[in-house]
């Protein structure tokens, strides 16, 4: 209702057409209230009474001015009242695209007040208000009686029906000064049962993205913290910055706090975050100790070629982030980076710096990285298709109580593709790596320099069959690489830092190098062959296989006993996928012993079932292997076997809920975690309670039970974080 009084003004123009009769009518006039701009006013009958001085619009009555306009079937202007009344069916249509309907509008003076029956107003989200009147001044100020306001959609097939929330008061009133909706004597109804009264309340119009204030608490019950109360307050510092700040209060573990701050800007963004908590529980072991951990990400972008960015993460100790942000991880990895994108080639200089969260692990034996510098270049193609590449490395690695590693690495590639008319497809290849590392050794005073020289060369071929059918396509395709290469020459002398665990399957079985770095390679002539298959539907099903092995000519490796490369003729690496639609998937990788053909490696992700129902199940199982060359100290994995389960059902059409768990089938077998949820999620309400008890020990922390629970009303508060930040230009 923000200009209705302005476009009664247009009311008046009435006076100013033709004598009754005239109908239809249309004009375009001056607004005599003073604004400049023309006011569109059109009417099927217009009448007008020169004695009574009444002028009367009929059927399908229009005024315009602007983006604004004024719907009625009926609308008079009394001169010497000086008010103008619009009735039936009234829609007052706002530039910001809101619309107010009503019954009748009676405006005492054109470019002041309006007096409305029977309002409601409809924001751009489809929020609505509802009150049995409503009076608008002339200072943006509109006033309800008896009110209601909902941003929840009335059901299709019962519109009378109540909404899921909606706010109910005698008085409320919607300053647009400030984008504020102002509530006294205010009820909370779910289903039209109230819930909640207070006094006064007031919460930022559907217009407004961001605004300060605080955000809807949210709940959690755990063994250890007791009952957690998280109640957030959003800052809205500029269009570009703000801040949240969490105080939080628990039960058994004391008082914390937590914060996030965010700052974008037109070349650089950053998001810090981080909390503390002041534990006073007389059973800690860390009772009057102040613990916390701290996050960050942040982002420059110098310019088209250059950008660089920062990841924090720090705990306090290696139980924090466990107990009080339910976050499993062994290791927190912090990184600077700059880096450069040149067309195909690329640079990036790095530094590491890891915080094991470990409790067996030693501060000082783990790395420090800085710098690390790496260079590729990537040459364009040649007439036939050659393409030459160039990889650099350069490492500078030091530990406060370990080995000392610097490194510098370069590698060249060459490859040229090819094609035979009987339809084989080729690739020669040939690289040459070039390797100096210089080494100061914990476990004495001395230090060691050592160089390699490691030449490769090789060729791939397959050779690709289909055959097409109307409802499918079946293809076949074998495949074969063949590597020369001489010993490797993976000496003691030349430290392992990023080449100890090595995974064979079939996702690298063909590759020129099985290990994960650069300190590492595979050296002595092999050949790599598989077999491709796989029947792809015209409407989108597949089903496809592949079984692979390597062969290794001559010469010993340096593979540990376990990791299946270790013999002449290799494991047996594969996978099958079946995908027949979109209500089944199932993804089955494995790993064969070629001796006694047990199985060595295998892994299942499966899902079927639609939104009604769906049942996801994984199963990993991975028996004891080494990490990675034998010539390193022995690293084993114990065997491991485990299965993650999930049922969930869509049982409604905004209700679902699930059961999940996680459980570990070495020896005897046990629970490694269990849970099940229950969310409602529609337009205007979001609800989800999670429960969880997690069977894992480690220091200070048992087996324990969570519950949380997240509840968001559309405008009034949202469980998740608020808006989005813009760029704020000129900075």
């Amino acid at each position: 209702m923000r200009s209705a009084a302005r476009l009664a003004a247009a009311a008046a123009l009435l006076l100013a057409l033709p004598v009754a009769g005239a109908a239809p009518a249309s004009a375009q006039i001056a607004d005599p209230s003073g604004d400049t701009g023309p006011v569109l006013f059109e009417a099927d009958d217009v009448r007008h009474d020169r004695e009574t001085g009444l002028v009367v619009a009929m059927g399908r009555v229009r005024f315009s001015r602007g983006d604004r306009t004024l719907l009625a079937d009926r609308v008079a202007y009394d001169q010497r009242a000086g008010t103008v009344t619009a009735s039936g069916n009234v829609r007052l249509h706002e530039p910001t695209g809101e619309v107010v309907f009503a019954d009748k509008m009676v405006l005492d003076d054109p470019l002041k007040e309006a007096v409305v029956e029977n309002i409601a107003l409809r924001f751009t989200d489809d929020s609505r208000v509802a009150a049995a009147s409503g009076r608008r001044t002339g200072n943006g100020i509109t006033e309800f009686r008896k009110m209601v306001y909902s941003p929840c959609k009335l059901c299709e097939d019962d519109p009378d029906s109540e909404p899921i929330w909606q706010l109910k008061a005698y008085k409320a009133t919607h300053d647009q000064n400030t984008d504020d909706i102002i509530y006294e004597g205010a009820f909370l109804e779910f289903f039209g049962l109230p819930v909640f009264y207070v006094p006064w309340f007031s919460h930022p119009d559907p217009t407004v993205e961001r605004r300060s204030g605080f955000l809807l608490p949210s709940y959690i019950s755990d063994d250890d913290l007791g009952v957690v109360v998280k109640t957030p307050y959003y800052l809205d510092l500029a269009p570009n910055i703000d801040l949240t700040l969490t105080p939080v209060l628990t039960t058994r573990e004391g008082a914390g706090a937590e914060m996030r701050f965010r700052h974008l800007l037109d070349n650089a963004e950053y998001d810090i975050s981080g909390s503390a908590y002041y534990e006073s529980d007389a059973d800690s072991a860390e009772v009057g100790e102040l613990r916390g951990a701290v996050r960050s990400r942040s982002r420059l972008h110098i310019d088209d070629i250059w950008r660089a960015g920062a990841d924090l993460r720090l705990a306090s100790d290696d139980t924090y982030l466990r107990k009080y942000e339910f976050v499993a991880e062994d290791t927190l990895e912090n990184r600077l980076r700059l880096e450069g994108f040149m067309g195909t080639d690329y640079a990036a200089a790095t530094g590491y710096y890891f915080q094991s969260l470990r409790p067996d692990d030693r501060s000082g034996e783990i790395p420090v990285v800085l710098p690390m510098l790496d260079y590729s270049f990537v040459g364009d193609p040649g007439p036939r298709g050659q393409l030459w590449k160039v990889d650099t490395n350069i490492l500078n690695l030091y530990r406060a109580d370990g080995t000392d590693t610097r490194r510098a690495s370069v590698r060249t590639w060459w490859e040229l593709p090819g094609a035979t008319g009987a339809g084989d497809i080729y690739r020669l290849f040939g690289s040459l790596q070039a390797d100096a590392y210089w080494t100061n050794y914990a476990d004495s005073d001395g230090a060691s320099e050592r160089g390699r020289l490691f030449p490769q060369v090789g060729i791939d071929w397959r050779r690709p069959l289909f055959r097409v059918s109307r409802s499918h396509t079946e293809i076949l395709e074998p495949a074969v690489t063949l590597i020369l290469a001489p010993d490797a020459q993976n000496t003691k002398r030349i430290p392992n830092e990023d080449s100890i665990g090595v995974e064979f399957d079939d996702a690298n079985l063909f590759a020129t190098n099985r290990n994960t770095g650069i300190d590492r390679v595979e050296g002595n002539p092999r050949i790599s062959y598989g077999l491709h298959g796989g029947v792809y539907g015209k409407q989108g099903g597949l089903t496809t296989f592949f079984v692979g092995q390597s062969y290794r000519f001559s010469g010993d490796n340096d593979f540990g006993a376990r990791t299946g490369l270790k013999r002449k003729l290799s494991d047996v690496v594969g996978s099958v996928r079946v995908s027949p639609g979109d209500r089944f998937d199932l993804l089955y990788r494995f790993r064969i012993d070629n001796a006694s053909w047990s199985m060595r490696h295998s892994e299942l992700q499966s899902s079927a079932g639609g939104s009604r129902l769906r049942l996801d199940v994984s199963h990993l199982l991975i028996k004891e292997q080494d990490a990675g060359v034998s010539v390193d100290p022995d690293y084993p994995f114990d065997e491991r076997e485990e299965i993650r389960a999930e049922i969930s059902s869509g049982f409604a059409r905004y209700w679902r809920s699930g059961v999940n768990l996680h459980r570990d089938l070495t020896g005897g077998g046990r629970s490694l975690r269990h849970g099940a949820y229950l969310m409602y999620d529609d337009e205007c309400f979001h609800f989800r309670i999670d429960y969880s008890r997690r069977f894992t020990r480690s220091r200070l922390l048992r087996p324990q039970d969570t519950i949380f629970l997240r509840v968001g009303l559309k405008t009034l508060g949202e469980s998740g974080f608020p808006g989005f930040l813009k760029p704020h230009r000129g900075q």
